[in-house]
């Protein structure tokens, strides 16, 4: 379970910070891909937690 933990809060964490990132000089098609990324990089990690604490769960019962 910990490392379950772990491995979300690394992917949410690296998404803030990719989302948070700002290029000024960048293209927007650069600008879009980076916020892109960062925001299915949060929803797949939080989505990874759930899905392994619901399987977690399952196995114990």
């Amino acid at each position: 379970m910990f490392w379950n933990w772990v491995v979300g809060m690394i992917g949410i964490i690296l998404g803030a910070c990719i989302f948070a990132t700002e290029f000024e000089d960048a293209t927007f098609f650069t600008r879009f891909m980076f916020k892109l990324i960062a925001i299915l990089l949060l929803v797949f990690s939080v989505t990874f937690i759930k899905w392994r604490r619901k399987k977690i769960k399952q196995h114990k019962s």
